[in-house]
């Protein structure tokens, strides 16, 4: 599994991968009795690392006996507020022993439906399972400054590394707002993704929360709206069998 040292939301932050037994012991390098692996992307002036998605490629001789994954997830740079997403395809021992070494690493901006397809300030790349990713992206940051914003100039979308491109995910369950941030390849070489889906009204519900100090007022995520599962094609982005799950909301005390 996959995680983040340090803070997952400021400069500083350090991507780490833990293979092993999840149980009660520990080691030098940290709780459980396997290995901890952390490593930082190594693109210029890169200042945080954060790991959301592995995928494990192959057999081999690297720790708990993997050879190639596939990870994803985000990276900040010196002197940019922007976030970026990342995609690396290669052994986690290079990770460790090579360290400045960019082979199989790849960058990515995502470009946002705005006029001149104008690039996204919030690049998140979420999952990675049968050689594609899902992502969100946005012009502004989310909910307490996670990002996930899922309001206008944001969208969610279906990333091809081979290509380094996005492919925007078409909906048409009706939600205005959608996020994505599971992706799984079935047996039959479908694909099977999860997130959340929001509109309009949702939204509305909470105009007259406190702001949230950065001039705008919250919720704007669909991460706070309807849960969802759907099929995809990766390379249409056209989503089907759309299923939104509301949870009962939890009684005050």
């Amino acid at each position: 599994m996959v995680g983040t040292t340090g803070s997952a939301i400021s400069d500083g932050g350090v991507g780490a991968v833990y293979v092993g037994r999840i149980d009660g012991k520990s080691t030098s390098s940290g709780s459980g009795s396997g290995q901890w692996i952390n490593f930082n992307v190594p693109f210029a002036d890169a200042t945080g690392t954060s790991a959301y998605g592995p995928d494990i490629l192959s057999p081999g001789n690297g720790p708990g006996g993997i050879g190639k994954v596939a990870l994803v997830g985000t990276w900040t740079k010196s002197g940019s507020s922007n976030i970026f997403g990342f995609y690396y395809k290669g052994s986690l021992d290079r990770l460790k022993t090579a360290p400045t070494d960019t082979t199989g690493f790849k960058t990515f901006q995502a470009t946002t439906t705005a006029g001149n397809n104008a690039l996204a300030n919030y690049t998140y790349l979420h999952s990675v399972d049968g050689g594609y990713a899902v992502g969100n992206y946005s012009t502004k940051a989310g909910f307490i400054n996670y990002g996930l914003n899922s309001g206008p100039d944001s969208g969610s979308y279906v990333y091809d590394p081979k290509r380094n491109t996005q492919i925007n995910a078409v909906y048409k369950d009706g939600y205005k707002y959608h996020s994505l941030f599971g992706i799984w390849q079935n047996n039959n070489k479908t694909y099977t993704v999860s997130g959340g889906a929001s509109d309009d009204t949702l939204l509305a519900k909470f105009a007259n929360c406190p702001s949230t100090g950065q001039g705008q007022r919250f919720p704007l995520d669909a991460v706070l709206g309807k849960g969802m599962l759907a099929d995809i094609d990766p390379v249409t982005g056209n989503v089907t069998n759309e299923k939104n799950i509301q949870l009962p909301e939890q009684s005050k005390q």
